[in-house]
């Protein structure tokens, strides 16, 4: 009886150190314990358990516990295959798993084990009326998602309490169903956030699918970045289904309507449709159109339409506007003039202005503008999205400019824009690198002059209006509109308070048009000061062909060191033979192709100045603007009475009335005796004395 302890050394002899073995005298046991415990497929709430039997039996018993629990002293769970899925397990928790043969009722092995294992992350999510809270530290090089799915019809709604991801390089995409093919509701580098409190997302099904992944540097578990900790939510209700419309009249009354369109009322049986410009409150228990407005030009209106049986489905639309272009005016492709009002008879000169088109559109003629009325710089669409401008020094996606626009005799109808104030028709840049430095470099510091076909940062660039080095990413908006109607839209480009590189202390502000059919480009520059610590403070001024061998600039705003406040430049490309025809027109009756003619309406009459352009592209486009001559009547006057009979001592009113209506209000009557004004002013009365001769 006993146990007999022997030690051995290495090369076999007796020692008392080692390797010690205990051997038993027990009988051997008739029924061997299994060998070779496997947990595998393990996941958030399940693994696979699989063993060797030792000895042919058939029926075997298993055990999980919590890790450090100890051996079973009891009976386990009996089973006659041996593989077994365990089920129901927490998430993040650690168990140990013991197996036993059953050779016979009363024979039973020793147990085998502990097997020890810990299940992953919890990653699906069934969301009920409790909400879910997932806090996550995100590691270098780490693949995870989640799988959010509502207990029934209803959507879901994530609200984010913190968490910071790294743009460019690690994603975080969070996508509308069950899986990543869903659509894309938000993702860290499209959406340009990488501060990710106080983001909601909202879903249209009743499933989200969240993923991230990240690259090999700066994560969470570096310390570079915060924990993402967000909320998942049931929502109680079905969103309605609402899109918008604005209707604009720039031409007459430069107001805008909005109408709201709701296909689907989601879970509501009455919807409340208002706006926050203090306008009633539209209720509604069917789907259908309804409209707010009008509001005046450039105000910004957001429509909130909110389920009254449950206010947590509340959509509201994005501020929405609608910008009208300049009234016509002197700076304008073509202007007629202001209306005038004459009386019968009177002759009226109309003098109209235009912006001229030469043949040779290789040359520009530069002038600087005074007095224009500009377009808004602010309403536009933002760079960040679609065209995903959202750092320092890159050029955007390609964007269509809405019509087709000559440039140095080449026809072009998308267009590139730098963060650097620049614009290109280069559109294999796209995406690319706006370069900054306008000089050779450190080794060469000399301003870079336009034309330039070897620095990167002129050579890419087309059209410079301001051209330097700025930074959107510390301050500032870049935004672009197209205003008006063809045949003379403009496409405007907007940088708006835009941060100097390295003197984040100040900004610019300028834009960018370009005119549809005239091929006219302004540069209108509000506010440029210079940053002379960086980049020698350099800016610059022009246009350049594609080839970088021709280029015009303003005097002095080629690259060097400059300052300007409402400086307003126009590049038109008005060289050579005239390729437009300009004629006026009263009604379809020509009047003559005179800049200056001479009307003499018997009544009020609309006169169109119109410019017909010949393209670069063999098209023609014909633009106009109207003048309305309006004519009022010669007074008819009437006396009272026609003879009048003044006796000694008494006094008498002659009054004289107007007969026809139409006549304005501000008359003067001339009253005359022997040929002599004896009263002049607006009083339709002259009162005689009775001691007057």
């Amino acid at each position: 009886s006993g146990a007999l302890t022997i030690v051995f050394d290495s090369d076999g002899s007796v020692t008392r150190s080692g390797y010690e073995i205990l051997v038993s005298c027990a009988p051997i046991p008739s029924c061997f314990p299994p060998t070779n415990l496997t947990i595998s497929f393990i996941t958030q709430d399940s693994a696979n358990l699989s063993w060797t039997a030792n000895n042919g039996e058939t029926v075997w018993e298993y055990v999980i516990v919590s890790e450090g629990s100890g051996a079973p002293t009891g009976s386990g769970n009996e089973i006659t295959f041996n593989n077994v899925e365990l089920t129901g397990l927490t998430p993040s928790t650690s168990y140990d798993v013991y197996v036993r043969a059953v050779c016979d009722v009363a024979d039973l092995s020793t147990w085998t084990g502990p097997e020890t294992f810990s299940t992953t992350d919890q990653t699906d999510y069934i969301i009920d009326d409790e909400l879910v809270n997932i806090n996550f530290c995100y590691g270098n090089n780490e693949t995870m998602y989640w799988l959010l799915t509502s207990v029934d019809e209803f959507p879901l709604e994530i609200v984010f309490n913190s968490g910071t991801i790294e743009n460019t390089y690690d994603n975080l995409t969070i996508y509308d169903g069950t899986d990543n093919t869903g659509t894309v509701l938000f993702n860290n580098n499209d959406d340009n956030i990488s501060d990710l409190a106080g983001l909601i997302i909202l879903s249209s099904s009743t499933s989200m699918y969240i993923e991230i992944e990240s690259d090999g540097s700066v994560s969470c578990e570096s310390g570079s970045r915060t924990p993402l900790d967000f909320d998942v939510i049931r929502r109680t209700c079905i969103d309605q289904t609402v899109s918008y419309e604005m209707i604009g009249d720039c031409d007459v009354s430069r107001e805008f309507s909005i109408e709201v369109t709701v296909t689907d009322l989601g879970s509501a049986t009455t919807l409340d449709i208002f706006d926050d410009q203090g306008g009633a409150v539209q209720t509604t228990t069917t789907t259908g159109v309804f409209t707010f407005g009008p509001y005046p030009e450039s105000t910004y209106v957001v429509i909130t339409t909110e389920n009254v049986n449950d206010n947590t489905c509340i959509l509201q639309s994005e501020a929405m506007t609608t910008i009208c272009a300049p009234d016509p005016n002197e700076c304008s492709i073509v202007y007629a003039g202001e209306d005038t009002l004459n009386c019968e008879g009177t002759s009226s000169e109309l003098t109209a202005v235009f912006h001229p088109l030469g043949q040779d559109t290789t040359s520009y003629e530069i002038t600087e503008q005074e007095g224009c009325p500009t377009p808004p710089t602010t309403g536009g669409t933002p760079m960040l999205d679609p065209t995903s401008i959202s750092t320092d020094d890159l050029w955007s996606d390609v964007i269509d400019l809405g019509f087709e626009f000559c440039f140095f005799g080449e026809t072009y109808s998308q267009i590139l824009i730098g963060t650097n104030g620049v614009l290109s028709f280069e559109l294999e840049n796209a995406g690319g690198t706006n370069g900054w430095d306008l000089t050779g470099g450190f080794t060469n510091p000399t301003p870079d002059l336009l034309p330039n076909a070897d620095n990167f940062s002129i050579s890419e660039a087309n059209i410079f209006g301001v051209g330097h080095d700025v930074d959107p990413d510390a301050c500032g908006d870049v935004n672009y509109m197209m205003l008006g109607t063809a045949p003379e839209r403009q496409f405007v480009v907007n940088f708006v308070d835009i941060c100097h590189f390295d003197c984040n202390d100040i900004t610019s502000t300028s834009q960018i048009i370009l005119y549809e059919s005239s091929n006219v480009i302004d540069v209108n520059i509000f506010d440029k000061p210079s940053c002379a610590e960086w980049n020698d403070g350099l800016a610059v001024v022009g246009v350049q062909n594609i080839d970088d061998t021709i280029a015009f600039t303003p005097p002095d705003r080629n690259t060097s060191v400059w300052t300007a406040t409402n400086e307003f430049w126009r590049f038109t490309p008005s060289v050579g033979t005239a390729s437009y025809e300009f004629e006026w027109f009263d009604g379809t009756t020509s009047l003559g192709n005179s800049e200056t003619i001479t009307v003499t309406p018997t009544e009020t009459t609309t006169y169109t100045a119109a410019i017909t352009y010949t393209l670069c592209n063999g098209d023609t486009a014909t633009a106009t603007d109207t003048v309305t001559v309006g004519i009022n009547p010669n007074p008819d006057p009437v006396a009272e009475d026609d003879t009048v009979y003044l006796c000694p001592g008494q006094d008498r009113v002659l009054e004289v009335n107007v007969s026809n209506s139409d006549v304005p209000d501000t008359i003067e009557y001339y009253w005359t005796y022997d040929g002599n004004d004896i009263q002049v002013g607006p009083d339709n009365t002259l009162t005689l004395e009775a001691d007057s001769n």
